[in-house]
């Protein structure tokens, strides 16, 4: 097959494989919501947003403050 052949297989392929899954996360989303709003409440969706916010950021700090030290002979 051809390089061009293959990138356009693939960008078909990728497009084809994000509608069904786009098609599929609409569809259910709105009932996963409301089950998650139902057992944790509103205050407990945002504090689950700031954990992993909070989280996310501590491991990219220590990941670059790790490097840092590497570099400079630590």
């Amino acid at each position: 097959m051809r390089r061009w052949a293959e990138i356009l297989t693939t960008l078909v392929l990728f497009a084809i494989v994000m509608t069904a899954i786009g098609w599929v996360a609409s569809v259910s989303a709105p009932g996963i919501g409301d089950w998650l709003s139902a057992r944790v409440g509103e205050g407990g969706i945002w504090a689950l947003f700031v954990v992993l916010w909070i989280t996310g950021g501590v491991l990219l700090y220590r990941e670059k403050a790790g490097r840092a030290g590497k570099a400079a002979g630590r």
